[in-house]
């Protein structure tokens, strides 16, 4: 879930940034136009994921259940697309709400029958998604090459693109992880303190 709202709030900021880039820009005019795409995306979602929910806890066959599953992305973002929202937003929120909902609504068997056909349907999509990315690039860089740049520019430009992402990404990433080591051992010294009372309190 973290990781496709990051997928899916960088392509709504990169979408603002080129409607910006093409015409004049206003600051206050491209964050009205981001928080319009997440908020109208989140309720969309949220209200879809509900939905579905609450239906699919009245559907005994699992196997239907799980494509009642198979709609709720399109169902999800369609209508937020329509809005001129995010519909990758709307199709994120409503699996989080359905998976957060879903696990106290929903029978067992409807559960293990979507983990096993959502992670063979993931399997395909990644290996589509990559072989996409692969048959692309030998077009990608004739056009860089074509343009006035040239492929060393875009390539210094892409590297520093990632240091710039590795490096936010290390300067968010790093104080939580410390954040958790320092919980871990906080537990630890605790759970041995407890330990040793409690054997003082058998001895005694």
């Amino acid at each position: 879930g973290e990781a496709l709202l990051n997928d899916a709030t960088a392509l709504v900021l990169l979408r603002t940034a080129v409607a910006a880039a093409l015409g004049t820009f206003s600051l206050g005019a491209a964050i009205g136009t981001f928080a319009y795409a997440v908020v109208v995306a989140i309720v969309i979602g949220g209200v879809v994921g509900v939905v579905t929910v609450w239906l699919r806890a009245r559907i005994e066959e699992p196997a239907l259940a799980t494509i009642v599953s198979f709609t709720v992305p399109f169902v999800a973002s369609v209508p937020a697309e329509a809005l001129h929202a995010s519909g990758l937003v709307a199709a994120v929120v409503a699996g989080l709400v359905t998976s957060l909902r879903g696990a106290g609504r929903l029978p067992p068997l409807h559960r293990l029958s979507d983990r096993q056909n959502w992670a063979s349907v993931q399997r395909v999509l990644e290996g589509l998604v990559f072989l996409t990315m692969g048959l692309q690039l030998p077009s990608v860089i004739g056009d860089v090459a074509a343009g006035d740049f040239g492929v060393r520019f875009a390539l210094a430009v892409s590297l520093l693109a990632l240091a710039i992402a590795l490096g936010v990404r290390a300067a968010y990433v790093l104080p939580l992880l410390w954040r958790l080591q320092y919980r871990v051992r906080r537990d630890q010294q605790r759970a041995a303190k407890l330990d040793r009372i409690r054997d003082k309190v058998e001895v005694a």
